[in-house]
């Protein structure tokens, strides 16, 4: 169950969620700094994405956020303990179904954030009553393939990813979890 005000997620609503170790709140303008420090220097991680600006700077994230709009949730992620910021979760709105995204910066990599992450969107996604959870990867980002895995998301097959933004089409694969039958 997730910790936090009942009602529609929406850019007016200021809710701040909690799991064991996390804080999760809505996502704006001001995180484009921590972002922007999280993934200035790592082109890896932000070409892993279908959108995040390269090169990754403070002006740039801001604008990023700002451009996704207020449409679909997003949140940025926090560790209870010190309030530092690790990465970013969110999905596209398209209910019955939300498309999950998510990232963690690299010094919080491999100590299960990002599952606790996943779970806590998936829990509060049910209590929203999604019937179905969408996770797309890149075909060769096995680290996100292996959470969606973990998390119980079945792997539904492969398609092309279209990408006008970074003048590309990339393999990629489809997941799917299902919350309700």
């Amino acid at each position: 169950m997730v910790a936090g005000p009942a009602g529609p997620l929406a850019a007016k609503e200021p809710a701040v969620f909690h799991s064991a170790r996390l804080e999760f709140r809505p996502q704006g303008p001001d995180d484009a700094g921590a972002f922007a420090a999280l993934l200035g220097g790592d082109r890896d991680a932000i070409m892993m994405t279908a959108s995040m600006p390269w090169p990754c700077t403070e002006e740039a994230m801001r604008r990023w956020i700002v451009d996704r709009g207020t449409a679909s949730p997003y949140f940025t992620i926090r560790r209870r303990e010190d309030g530092a910021v690790l990465g970013s979760i969110g999905w596209k709105d398209e209910k019955p179904v939300a498309v999950i995204g998510y990232w963690i910066g690299i010094p919080f990599r491999g100590q299960g954030y990002v599952q606790e992450a996943v779970a806590f969107a998936l829990d509060l996604l049910r209590d929203r009553g999604y019937r179905e959870v969408v996770g797309n990867t890149f075909a060769e980002n096995h680290v996100s393939r292996r959470v969606l895995e973990r998390m119980g998301f079945a792997y539904v097959g492969d398609y092309v990813a279209d990408l006008p933004g970074r003048c590309a089409q990339r393999p990629s694969c489809r997941y799917v979890y299902r919350l309700a039958d």
